[in-house]
């Protein structure tokens, strides 16, 4: 058929309008397709061979999203689609060519990230939390590429991930099923590590007495865990002393260091003191050391390895003064997103036997925009919120169906976009205010994904997330976020 290209956009309106009470949905769909969505290949062709960057024509899929982006017309393309899978597949068989067929719609772009699919978005209640499969399974890849980077073929050895971030069983079990069998969790996550199948799960965080009770009870139903816990300050050590002494339990134990954070943790030089209260008890096993360095965020990657060298000098001191004394230390965990791989460049280059040392990422693993600023491109952002436009205003304003308390405003406005251009004005609890550029059209219900500025305590604000697979659909509509407000 030949698209009608001697009518004017209001002709053709006029003429779908008359005809509409004389044609099938299929027919209508069809003279649609010939009058509006036609012409807008004949232009993609033109523009792909006329004018568009070279950066954004390597395949198919980037030059769509140019040309989407360029074209505000495409619009047209995206009603019809929705037309189109209300009417069923007879009638896209009938009038898509083969142009439609690998559309990847609708997709989602940000700066420095590939393009995020999600087929039928409709289907989502919004706002929402999604995970993106393939992203995650990404991120397990191109963390173990950075470890062997390290350390060759230590596969994932010198990885203990904290799993705040995600507190999902079905994250979880995604880094066990991947070979990643030691963790590192708050109280908040020991279930869901210990449901997902890890092996090795290190409770990181000082007890007080009920959570101790309840983690001994832990330890009891589930014998084939090895759990561990860690002692800051002899006050630590005589709460699980006493609860030890009632549960009957052994208490496996990292001393926690303060190597700068001045959060929890004991000062260096008391460590073999604390060492030699506990080994005279026999409700304690020392497992090794833990120097948490959250303290370390700076923006220049030279800072952070400047001030990483800084702290684990006090910990390979420490580990020093065990060995003068003959102490064995088993274990050593360390390190944040930020620092990980500079803290285990430096503890590999001085440790050459002995302990075995592990990083404890938690980050990683779902990625948000602050640390894609400050390190971008280590990983991929896996996490994600999928909010509506829900109002459009004057001057280049809309609103989103999304406040702050589905995204973690701790850490500041959120400030990464699926549609360029975009900043916060305002935000409460149900509301995001955005000023978009003027060149950008929204219509009220448009999709836009917004990316989480902190992602930890973001993922704990959702009950439960919908799992959008490497194919844009929906694998999991509802998965639990089981370790939130434990």
């Amino acid at each position: 058929m030949l698209a009608l290209q001697c009518c004017t956009t209001n002709d053709c309106h006029m003429r779908i309008a008359k005809l509409k009470g004389a044609l099938t949905k299929m027919e209508i769909l069809a003279i649609e397709w010939e009058i509006f969505i036609f012409p807008l290949t004949t232009q993609l062709d033109s523009d792909r061979n006329h004018g568009a960057p070279a950066e954004s024509a390597r395949n198919d899929s980037d030059f769509l999203a140019y040309f989407f982006r360029k074209h505000f017309y495409v619009r047209k393309v995206f009603a019809f689609v929705e037309k189109i899978s209300h009417a069923g597949a007879s009638a896209r068989h009938c009038c898509l060519p083969s142009i439609l067929t690998f559309l990847p719609m609708p997709l989602f772009h940000f700066n420095a990230q590939a393009p995020y699919r999600i087929n039928d978005p409709s289907r989502i209640a919004t706002p929402r939390l999604l995970i993106f499969e393939d992203r995650v399974a990404r991120n397990i890849q191109h963390m173990r590429q950075q470890l062997e980077h390290i350390a060759p073929g230590s596969g994932f050895r010198h990885l203990c991930p904290h799993v705040k971030t995600n507190k999902s069983t079905w994250i979880t079990r995604q880094l066990v099923e991947a070979g990643i069998t030691d963790v590192k969790v708050t109280m908040r996550e020991v279930e869901v590590a210990s449901k997902a199948g890890a092996k090795n799960i290190f409770v990181a965080y000082p007890l007080l007495e009920h959570e101790a009770r309840t983690l001994a009870h832990l330890l009891k139903r589930r014998p084939e865990v090895n759990f561990q816990v860690q002692i800051g300050s002899p006050s630590h050590a005589r709460i699980l002393q006493r609860v030890a002494e009632n549960e009957e339990v052994i208490w496996n134990c990292f001393l926690d260091v303060d190597v700068g954070m001045h959060r929890t943790g004991m000062q260096p030089e008391n460590a073999l003191k604390t060492f030699a209260e506990i080994s005279s008890q026999r409700c304690f096993k020392f497992a090794g050391l833990h120097g948490y360095d959250g303290h370390i965020h700076y923006p220049e990657a030279e800072r952070r390895k400047a001030e990483s060298e800084r702290a684990m000098a006090k910990l390979l001191d420490l580990l020093h003064a065990f060995r003068a004394l003959n102490v064995s230390v088993e274990r050593i965990i360390v390190a944040g997103s930020p620092t990980f791989q500079h803290d285990l460049e430096i503890l590999v280059r001085e440790i050459n036997d002995g302990p075995r040392v592990q990083v404890s990422p938690g980050t990683w693993i779902l990625w948000d925009s602050n640390y894609q600023k400050m390190m971008p491109g280590s990983f991929e952002i896996a996490a994600l919120i999928l909010a509506q436009v829900m109002d459009v205003g004057s001057e280049s304003r809309i609103t989103l169906n999304l406040g702050h308390k589905r995204w973690a405003a701790e850490s500041g406005k959120v400030e990464l976009f699926s549609r360029t251009g975009m900043q916060v004005v305002s935000f409460s609890e149900e509301h995001t205010v955005l000023e978009h550029a003027p060149e950008e059209k929204f219509e009220v219900g448009d999709y836009v994904l917004v990316a989480p500025r902190h992602v930890c305590p973001t993922v704990n604000l959702w009950e439960d997330f919908t799992l959008i697979n490497g194919e844009g659909e929906i694998a999991i509509m509802s998965s639990p976020v089981d370790g939130r407000n434990r």
